[in-house]
């Protein structure tokens, strides 16, 4: 975890509440290089990492109002990171299912898989992205998913 803000954490968190950019901009640099690098780690995607990220920052100021009531920023933010990342793997998994062949009404054959390289280096990546989540889960929080 990153050190303690620069700064009164409750006093931040209320003048983000009220609308502050300058104060958000100050929460956001203290903690984007950390969340990075840790949903860099687990989804070992840059661009993955970044929209995470991106998202993260969207939903703490699309929600700024409800930031006073906090009483330890720095866990809910990580907290809110986790399920951020889980999320969007799971969102993957979900593609990759909805990508398998169908079969049409009338003849009941399987359409042609699409064997288009790109997509299949990008379905790699999202099992790789997707099984070194899951390794880097606890215990019960693996067998869980699994």
């Amino acid at each position: 975890m990153s050190k303690r803000p620069p700064y009164d954490e409750h006093e931040q968190l209320l003048e983000i509440a009220q609308g502050s950019e300058s104060a958000f901009t100050l929460m956001v640099r203290t903690y984007q290089n950390n969340l990075y690098t840790a949903t860099l780690r687990i989804t070992g995607s840059k661009p993955l990492a970044e929209d995470i990220l991106q998202n993260i920052f969207l939903k703490l100021w699309l929600n700024r109002e409800k930031l006073p009531g906090i009483t330890n920023f720095q866990a809910y933010l990580y907290t809110m990171a986790q399920h951020a990342i889980f999320d969007a793997l799971r969102n993957i998994a979900r593609r990759k299912e909805n990508t398998l062949p169908a079969e049409t009404a009338e003849t009941g054959d399987t359409l042609p898989a699409d064997n288009d390289t790109e997509t299949n280096l990008q379905n790699k990546e999202f099992d790789a992205i997707l099984h070194r989540a899951i390794e880097s889960l606890p215990p019960k929080q693996k067998q869980t998913y699994i």
